[in-house]
């Protein structure tokens, strides 16, 4: 049974890095507690800005059919870099030259789709298909294709925080794991999931509850640690030169 709090200890891990995806941290045994206690970790803070990369490998191919008016359909495949872009300059990406022109309306926000010569169709991965306003990943032939809906800049709307190399006690509140095979540090539990805003905008979050967004662990002692910034799918923020900062804290508890 966790009995009275003991001591606190705080951690603070910066980066300025442009891959400064996860925060490497070697605390050298300095976060310890005895053997008739017990230390919880929580976040108490998030300083980071949302930039995962808005075209990855769950959405970077559009496949286009070309229907001329007689004779076989003609498939066409569109492969976009991986990155983060802004709607004109994506509209540019998934157009074809001399046979599908892209604009994207900034007062609409919408996504225009117009062949030059034949009507054509295509199938994209759900997450584009959000991000250029349509509603459906399949789209029936036609000349002119407008987004159903407002694009949207970004996909990701939250960050999920992953502390790697701690295992949880057996009696601490249920968390979620990423499991990396090619990782050998231990599998990162998750310790919080923080809503964030556009694509490029700053989120600065803090904790004011430290018995959630935390859990009790079994180690008696930190050496290494590794704290990892993703999406719901575990796919790494990338803070394209932005600094991110984050502040841990471990409480010690008498166990009674």
């Amino acid at each position: 049974m966790v009995g009275p709090l003991v001591k606190s200890q705080s951690l603070y891990l910066h980066s300025n890095r442009g891959n400064g995806y996860s925060f490497q941290a070697n605390v050298n045994g300095l976060i310890s507690c005895k053997q008739d206690e017990i230390m919880r970790v929580s976040i108490a803070s998030l300083n980071a800005y949302n930039s995962f990369q808005q075209i990855n490998e769950t959405n970077d191919t559009i496949y286009y059919t070309i229907h001329p008016p007689t004779g076989t359909p003609q498939p066409v495949t569109v492969k976009i870099p991986h990155g983060n872009y802004p709607l004109s300059e994506l509209a540019s990406l998934i157009s074809i030259p001399g046979q599908i022109g892209v604009s994207y309306n900034m007062n609409t926000n919408k996504m225009r789709l117009e062949s030059f010569t034949d009507e054509f169709s295509f199938v994209m991965m759900a997450p584009l298909a959000s991000i250029l306003g349509f509603t459906a990943g399949i789209v029936s032939r036609a000349l002119v294709h407008v987004s159903d809906v407002a694009c949207q800049p970004h996909s990701s709307n939250e960050i999920v925080v992953n502390v790697d190399g701690l295992s949880p006690h057996e009696n601490a509140a249920p968390v979620d794991n990423f499991s990396n095979p090619v990782d050998k540090i231990d599998v990162g539990h998750v310790i919080a999931v923080i809503p964030v805003g556009e694509v490029y905008q700053r989120t600065v979050w803090y904790n004011n509850a430290s018995e959630f967004n935390s859990f009790f662990f079994s180690e008696k002692s930190v050496n290494t640690l590794r704290v990892r910034l993703t999406d719901m799918q575990g796919r790494l923020l990338t803070w394209m030169n932005n600094t991110t900062s984050i502040s841990l804290l471990f409480q010690t508890y008498q166990i009674e």
